[in-house]
């Protein structure tokens, strides 16, 4: 296999390393024992190839570096955490205030039954914004599982008290 200067000079950096295959690197090996230009290349190669290794083998980070890394991760993770409990809040929170301003116009005529559906939804949008301003105390999870139950349960109540609402409405009185 014959092989050009140009050709051996693109593969010298793979020929350092031992990367390429057992025949081209027979082939390189063969045409940089013929040829001085090719042989001056990679010395100048080798060498530009360690001093960027004695340089890097020369520096390093500050002794505090990883922790602070790992610290800022943390610190990245919990307000992430805290953002997606926040999040879930305040779609309950929504839902929650669509439900007490949808109840009334749903059953209408209003009773004293939606009047204290509608405190007990308020109530619950409290708690749960409430929730969220604090969920740094109690723990994304508990604020989160106290969100949905909170939602859960106003809407079971919500469905009770339409449901007794259109079946008092329909019975003729």
């Amino acid at each position: 296999m014959v092989v050009q200067c140009r050709e051996v000079q693109e593969r010298l950096s793979a020929h350092l390393d031992g990367e390429l295959p057992e025949e081209e690197e027979t082939a390189v090996a063969t045409h940089l024992a013929h040829c001085p230009v090719c042989r001056i290349r990679l010395a100048e190669l080798r060498s530009a190839s360690l001093g960027v290794h004695e340089a890097l083998a020369a520096w390093s980070a500050p002794p505090d570096f990883e922790h602070a890394v790992n610290r800022r991760i943390t610190a990245l993770r919990r307000a992430k955490q805290r953002f997606d409990a926040g999040i879930v809040a305040l779609v309950a929170t929504g839902l929650l205030a669509l439900m007490a301003v949808a109840a009334p116009v749903v059953a209408y005529p209003i009773d004293h039954s939606f009047i204290r559906l509608a405190g007990h939804l308020l109530r619950g949008m409290r708690i749960l914004l409430g929730l969220w301003w604090s969920s740094a105390t109690i723990g994304a999870p508990v604020m989160t599982a106290m969100g949905i139950g909170i939602a859960f349960l106003s809407w079971i109540a919500a469905r009770e008290i339409i449901r007794r609402t259109w079946r008092s409405s329909s019975t003729p009185g």
